[in-house]
């Protein structure tokens, strides 16, 4: 795209990406109202890591994607970043399943 070999015409989240402001979302160019598509990470530990230790490793994760010159680095390559409790990711991550089990079910999609 810099190069100007590539000319975007939408991003695929709900907002317009901090990095090509200008650049409109796919729900603007296409008037598809709830479209939001993105990728996203985040930390999974395994089922039954004791609370204390899930809280020091959110802690610590949190603490460092933060980190300004970590933070700067991140959103150099088109990353939003957003340190969330345990609570919140869960809440996150279960909306996100909902959203696109409705999705597949709605599309009658089945695994082969």
């Amino acid at each position: 795209m810099q190069g100007g070999w590539v000319k975007l015409l939408a991003v695929s989240s709900k907002k317009r990406a901090a990095l090509t402001p200008g650049i409109p979302t796919v729900a603007e160019a296409t008037g598809i109202a709830d479209f939001d598509f993105t990728l996203w990470v985040g930390f999974f530990a395994p089922r039954g890591v004791p609370a204390d230790i899930a809280a020091q490793l959110n802690t610590a994760i949190n603490r460092i994607i933060v980190e300004p010159d970590i933070k700067k680095k991140l959103e150099a390559t088109g990353s939003s970043i957003e340190a969330l409790s345990i609570p919140k990711f869960d809440a996150f991550v279960r909306t996100d399943i909902a959203r696109y089990r409705a999705i597949i079910e709605q599309a009658n999609l089945k695994a082969e």
